[in-house]
C-alpha cells in the first residue's frame, strides 16, 4: 500500500512538472517583453525656445486667406527687424528664438505690389 502512495505521489509530481515545461509559458514572456532595465524617466521636452523655435511661413496670399485674415500690414511699416525676417521668410520659412507681436497671429503683409500670409508655428 505504501509503494502505490508513493509511486501516485511520484506520478502527479512527475505530471504536473511535464505540464508546466511543455506550455513554456514563462520563456515566451520574458522573450517577448523583456523587463525594463533601468527607472530613469523618458525624455520629455516641455520647453519652447531654442529646442522647439517658432516657425515663420510667408507666402502668395490665396483668395480665402486675404478673405479669412483680419490683420493687414504694410511692409513699410515694419521694424527693420520684422523686415528682415520676414524677407527671410519669403516663399518658405524662418525660424525664430521669440514670437514677436507683429507674427502673433495670422496677417497679410504687402510687399512691392502683393501680399503675402505671414503665420506662425511651433512644434
Amino acid at each position: 500500500m505504501r509503494k502505490r502512495l508513493l509511486l501516485l505521489v511520484l506520478a502527479i509530481s512527475v505530471a504536473g512538472c511535464l505540464d508546466a515545461g511543455s506550455s513554456g509559458t514563462a520563456t515566451e514572456s520574458t522573450a517577448e517583453t523583456p523587463e525594463p532595465t533601468t527607472t530613469d524617466p523618458p525624455d520629455v521636452t516641455t520647453s519652447y525656445g531654442y529646442d522647439c523655435p517658432y516657425i515663420i511661413s510667408v507666402d502668395p496670399a490665396t483668395e480665402r486667406q486675404l478673405n479669412d485674415t483680419d490683420r493687414t500690414l504694410d511692409y513699410e511699416n515694419l521694424s527693420t527687424e520684422r523686415q528682415q525676417e520676414f524677407r527671410q521668410g519669403i516663399g518658405g520659412s524662418v525660424e525664430m528664438e521669440t514670437l514677436p507681436d507683429a507674427w502673433s497671429g495670422p496677417v497679410i503683409v504687402t510687399y512691392e505690389g502683393e501680399r503675402y500670409y505671414v503665420v506662425a508655428s511651433v512644434c
